[in-house]
């Protein structure tokens, strides 16, 4: 008996499996963030060193982050999204990149989040959730989305926060920053974020899963995610600053990268 050859997968069923180790991934990872979770739980936060080996060090370098950000925005921009709204998409496509290019440990998360920012002039407190009964809840109606990487805090939409201020009704311009932290570094309760910079986040790990599978039976999202995927290189290599995107209806789709500025980081 002559074994038969293996035939090549198609260019579809490619990216099906690599979504489907994507999740599993993610699913993986989740151990990591209930232990997270049970340390919040039962340690002060200040505490979180003892649980770290070495001193936190950032997941990505500045101009990394930029880059990431810019990709990200600029394909959202592209399909006309709702950019300033779009966490999840930031959120799992930041997270792809980091796992296929960066080769990190990292899964994507949903739940309740508070920041505090600052125009240069006032600060300002940024709330994604409700608080009910005292406590910070996210839900399906309000939740943000960020990435958990090698103990770091990573939210590539942070730049933009002043877009889904203003969205909000709240005519705000706040800086744009980087915002990538130790999670070591979160205040002990969400009444406790006052200056620019503290933060505080509330897990949802139900809404999280609900969040990954929806965002993944979407054929338009892999589609989106391969294409930052594909456009996106690691400073200091050369990046395209013009990238043309198949539309359903077969015509092309001029992008253009965003050159937005970064200015620091929260």
């Amino acid at each position: 008996m002559h074994p038969t050859p293996l035939q090549p997968l198609s260019s579809s069923h490619q990216q099906v499996l690599k979504f489907i180790i994507f999740v599993l991934i993610c699913i993986l990872a989740q151990i990591e963030l209930i232990l997270h979770l049970f340390v919040h739980v039962h340690f002060p936060p200040n505490n979180y060193h003892l649980f770290t080996m070495s001193k936190a060090r950032p997941a990505l370098p500045f101009a990394d982050y930029q880059r990431v950000f810019r990709v990200i925005k600029t394909v959202l921009d592209g399909v006309e999204a709702n950019t300033p709204n779009a966490c999840v998409f930031f959120s799992i496509v930041g997270a792809t990149i980091l796992q296929e290019i960066y080769k990190k440990k990292c899964v994507p998360i949903a739940g309740a989040a508070i920041f505090a920012l600052d125009d240069g002039h006032q600060n300002t407190i940024l709330t994604f959730g409700r608080i009910n009964a005292g406590q910070l809840q996210g839900s399906k109606q309000s939740f943000h989305c960020w990435i958990l990487c090698e103990n770091q805090v990573i939210d590539f939409m942070a730049p933009i926060f002043r877009e889904s201020l203003h969205s909000g009704g709240f005519p705000i311009n706040c800086a744009r920053k980087m915002f990538q932290k130790p999670l070591a570094e979160m205040v002990p309760d969400h009444t406790d974020v006052s200056l620019p910079g503290h933060f505080y986040l509330e897990a949802n790990l139900e809404l999280t899963r609900e969040i990954l599978h929806n965002f993944g039976s979407r054929v338009s999202n892999r589609d989106l995610t391969d294409v930052c995927l594909h456009w996106y290189k690691k400073p200091p290599k050369t990046i395209q600053k013009n990238l043309a995107m198949a539309s359903d209806d077969g015509s092309l789709m001029n992008m253009k990268l965003s050159e937005l500025e970064l200015i620091g980081a929260w």
